[in-house]
């Protein structure tokens, strides 16, 4: 079976005195049994993290290719459910395309979490776009009750989603990771109106959801000031 395909091959480290017999070394066998370590998620964050340096007294970060921004604006027109509507955008996301309206537009819905959704690693918020479809969940979107300020997240990664298997438009970017800065209004009259966003910004980065919770944390922390900043000037 495996053993002899493995050593017919030469895949695996063995000793042959005599044409029937076989020989193997303990060490050996362990040390080829532990080839080709795949890192854990926390071990990816924390070499994400690692690339945060400091520079003149402040913090750069080595980031991953940004493809595409968005700048999402509450629809005051909203019902029960907030929606909000892309008003700007930087860059080009083939994916985004399938969730335009007949108007042209790309319309989200904020859904907090429903009560038969009882895992824990579910997101209290996701956002969700047209025919249904989960855009992402929002990780970090409240901490301590509050609004972040920031929340990240990443595509559906099935080729179909919902009853009527209807197919997934992020399907071949399931890979790839979402950044959002989220924006709220302070001085609203009430707290609900000020756990209300007015508005988001997603930034997505090519490749990069395996480290996506480590880049927001950089995010939190400035480390893409600078490319956000460039950004925003771009769709001015």
């Amino acid at each position: 079976g495996t053993i002899y395909r493995l050593t017919s091959e030469k895949k695996i480290p063995h000793y042959k005195p005599t044409a029937k017999l076989l020989y193997f070394d303990r060490n050996e066998i362990e040390a080829w049994m532990k080839q080709n370590r795949v890192s854990t998620r926390t071990e990816a964050e924390s070499t994400a993290a690692a690339y945060i340096v400091r520079k003149g007294g402040g913090r750069m970060m080595v980031q991953p290719e940004i493809i595409y921004y968005a700048r999402l604006t509450y629809d005051k027109g909203s019902k029960k459910t907030p929606k909000y509507v892309i008003t700007a955008e930087a860059g080009y996301y083939p994916p985004m395309d399938a969730l335009r309206g007949r108007d042209g537009r790309v319309s989200v819905y904020l859904m907090a979490k429903r009560e038969t959704q009882t895992k824990s690693s579910v997101p209290a918020m996701a956002l969700q776009a047209k025919n249904s479809l989960n855009l992402t969940g929002l990780k970090d979107y409240f901490v301590n009750g509050a609004l972040s300020g920031f929340a990240y997240g990443y595509p559906l990664d099935k080729p179909v989603y919902s009853s009527k298997e209807r197919p997934n438009p992020f399907f071949e970017c399931r890979e790839d990771g979402f950044l959002f800065v989220v924006h709220q209004d302070n001085e609203a009259p009430t707290p609900e109106a000020r756990q209300l966003p007015t508005g988001f910004e997603m930034i997505v980065l090519q490749g990069g959801k395996c480290l996506i919770s480590a880049y927001c944390k950089a995010l939190m922390n400035g480390g893409f000031d600078d490319r956000l900043a460039e950004l925003r000037k771009q769709i001015k």
